[in-house]
């Protein structure tokens, strides 16, 4: 059973068309999600990153794919992010939240592997 959420932007009057959040015209505010019990949580779109590279020369991006999209507490807590990737099934549930390490801001962020900061997730918020 899926949650039904509020939508709301933090900036302009978002409003819901066809059941995708629309913001007005010229807004850069990130859409909020309020859920029955009142948390507020934002959704980004999840892309799978394909990189070349080593952990001694770095790693260059060479392509990305969306595979899905997932709902984020309005905390931002790696913690969170993590748990999300693991109950959507993009990480395994035996990982260790050491394991990776978050880099952005509200609008996008980065999920790296910890131990080589090999680029594994790229999130941007809808």
């Amino acid at each position: 059973m899926s949650t039904t959420y509020k939508v709301k932007c933090d900036s302009c009057n978002a409003c819901a068309i066809n059941g995708n959040a629309c913001h007005e015209s010229g807004c850069t505010g990130i859409m909020q999600y309020v859920s029955p019990r009142g948390k507020i949580f934002h959704r980004y779109k999840v892309y799978s990153l394909d990189v070349w590279g080593n952990a001694h020369d770095g790693f260059e991006v060479n392509d990305r794919q969306q595979c899905g999209s997932i709902f984020i507490p309005d905390s931002l807590d790696d913690k969170d992010i993590i748990r999300a990737l693991k109950n959507s099934d993009l990480l395994n549930k035996k990982c260790r939240f050491a394991s990776f390490r978050i880099d952005g801001d509200s609008r996008s962020l980065m999920v790296d592997a910890a131990r080589n900061n090999e680029p594994i997730y790229q999130l941007e918020a809808l």
